[in-house]
């Protein structure tokens, strides 16, 4: 039993850390948006800026690089499809 509220726990966490780290974005966005005048049409860039810079400096970067790493900082064999090399038979 004592797994489960544990295990039940850390869903809670991560879902408040996604929805906290999606509300920093939004508003970074917006920010951005109202830096440019609220000139339409550059929607999509401004989340993929605000995306990038909240995710590399925000309060939460490092627990989100914890949790999702990059492809390439994980390990290769923690990364799908990898191929280890055996070493030759003797």
């Amino acid at each position: 039993m004592r797994d489960r509220g544990t295990a039940k726990h850390q869903g809670v966490n991560h879902w408040l850390m996604l929805d906290l780290i999606e509300r920093m974005i939004r508003l970074h966005a917006c920010r951005l948006y109202e830096e440019r005048g609220h000139a339409e049409g550059r929607n999509l860039a401004d989340w993929l800026k605000a995306e990038s810079e909240v995710l590399r400096t925000g309060v939460l970067a490092a627990l989100w690089r914890s949790q999702y790493p990059r492809p390439s900082q994980r390990r290769a064999a923690d990364r799908p499809n990898s191929r280890r090399r055996n070493p030759p038979p003797r």
